[in-house]
């Protein structure tokens, strides 16, 4: 039997963004025309321009019509983003097409038609042979229209010829609500193959960028909205959507805590692509157990996100306890990455942290803490972040170690609840009471797929770094928080002696 080409499946072109191309499966549909809606400000034309220069790294020129910022406003707005358009169009691989109103178009009376403007296109495509095309936008050309009808067809006029020349177009449209009606006019929804659409919210005294798939004709795409970012030297980077990211097959190959007998305790070490968790009260020593993990394998690089110390203080306080992380950071091994958490959003900072691992290629990661990111920010978006986050390493083999802080009493935290269900192993902090002396406790309390050490074990921090000693006897109460002590007959006895 004969396949009609309606039954063909439509094939993609990259939109230049990585994270979006794996939400749409692959890009923008070929020889379709997209409608890009979106609020001012939402980075509409951010993401149209990023289509055309995708478009010109795989040979293919680029043609934009606009009806709102002349070119020169365009050229300049987009150098900042690396995008040299005046290059591009000595070089015969960009045309401009402006058509903004003119002071001359005030007196134009009678029936308007958009067949001119179609001419203009076809007339730049053919000029330089043009294969992307972006329109930005109808919105203002539209208020010329009495009604709606009339926008449907004479829309359709363009998407016609379009169509004809197998041009793949992205053609933005203005929204008033974030939340309301897809554009100004709604027809372009209707009209149109594909339906995308930015959004710019305020939220909580933050602004937050996403993006939403709407509708994609005859092709699958992944749904609901997902975050983005706009970077000065790549522009806009999509959040990679969580189960579309493809994992490596699980490895048995074990790397080092960085501590001996913490590996004894995890029998052997840490699995590759795991993600664990340490937990415990503000000065326990989980920064100390995160800087020997990042420095202990000299063969292994290791991303060091810090959200609490800067550069000079960390490397003071680990060296200080023996961990030179000031050397590991000069020979290479560590790279440290400051982030003050409230300086942005939470997904601007996981994407920050998604480059620096794509620019890095690191075995290893460390996180110290996810309790800063926490405070700034709303429970829904902070579940998002380390879920996200999680799985971003995961898919790339990296054993990542993410501390948070618990309360004194030992009862959960925020991030430790968010956390509890991703995280492969969990590793509690504890202070512990013994006769008038506040001692530390560490105890591996989860391990996924390994046998590991079920004691509470005492440690001390020393001039080299961790030592982790014997399990707590007659100690109960621990991880509750309220620990108590019940001695032998033998203890009570010589204790007894001392009392009056």
């Amino acid at each position: 039997m004969r396949t009609t080409e309606q039954e063909l499946p439509i094939s993609k072109v990259s939109s230049g963004i990585a994270g979006f191309d794996i939400l749409s499966r692959g890009g923008l549909p070929k020889g379709r025309a997209t409608l890009v809606a979106g609020s001012p400000g939402s980075a509409k034309t951010i993401f149209a321009t990023q289509f055309l220069v995708a478009g010109l790294q795989a040979n293919e020129p680029a043609v934009f019509v606009t009806f709102e910022e002349s070119p020169e406003d365009i050229r300049r707005n987009m150098l900042p983003l690396g995008w040299d358009i005046a290059r591009w169009e000595g070089e015969g691989r960009w045309l401009f097409v402006d058509c903004r109103e003119h002071d001359s178009d005030q007196g134009v009376i009678g029936t308007y038609s958009l067949e001119p403007l179609s001419l203009r296109i076809k007339h730049a495509i053919n000029r330089i042979g043009g294969q992307r095309l972006v329109i930005d936008s109808l919105a203002a050309l539209l208020l010329r229209f009495p009604d709606q009808n009339t926008i449907r067809g004479e829309i359709q006029r363009v998407l016609n010829s379009l169509k004809e020349l197998n041009m793949t177009a992205i053609i933005t449209a203005e929204r008033v609500d974030e939340y309301g009606p897809i554009s100004r006019d709604e027809v372009e929804a209707f009209v149109c193959d594909n339906v995308i659409v930015m959004r710019h919210v305020l939220e909580h005294e933050t602004r937050h960028r996403s993006i939403e798939i709407l509708k994609y004709r005859g092709t699958a795409h992944g749904r609901g909205e997902i975050p983005f970012t706009i970077g000065s030297d790549i522009g806009i980077s999509v959040v990679a959507p969580l189960l579309q990211l493809a994992s490596p097959p699980a490895s048995q190959q074990r790397l080092s805590s960085g501590i001996a007998t913490l590996d004894e305790m995890c029998g052997g070490g840490l699995s590759k692509g795991l993600i664990a968790l340490m937990s415990g009260p503000s000065g326990c020593g989980k920064t100390i157990y995160a800087g020997s993990f990042a420095v202990s394998a000299k063969q292994e690089r290791c991303l060091y996100v810090s959200t609490e110390e800067g550069t000079g203080t960390l490397m003071r306080d680990l060296g200080g306890c023996g961990i030179d992380l000031e050397q590991a950071v000069a020979q290479g091994q560590v790279q440290l990455l400051t982030i003050p958490p409230e300086s942005t959003g939470l997904m601007e900072h996981l994407i920050s942290i998604q480059r620096a691992i794509d620019t890095f290629q690191p075995e290893r990661l460390v996180v110290d803490s996810l309790a800063s990111f926490e405070r700034s920010a709303q429970s829904r978006n902070f579940n998002a972040f380390v879920t996200q986050l999680a799985d971003y390493t995961r898919s790339r083999g990296i054993v990542a170690l993410m501390t948070t802080t618990a309360r004194l009493t030992g009862n959960a935290s925020l991030a430790e609840d968010q956390i509890l269900s991703v995280a492969d192993a969990i590793f509690l902090l504890r202070y512990i009471e013994v006769f008038g002396e506040v001692r530390r406790g560490i105890t591996v309390l989860k391990l996924r797929g390994s046998r590991h050490d079920h004691g509470i074990r005492e440690f001390s921090i020393t001039d080299n770094g961790i030592g982790i000693g014997r399990a707590f006897r007659n100690v109960s109460g621990i991880l509750a928080g309220t620990p108590s002590h019940s001695g032998t007959p033998e203890e009570e006895r010589v204790q007894s002696m001392f009392e009056g």
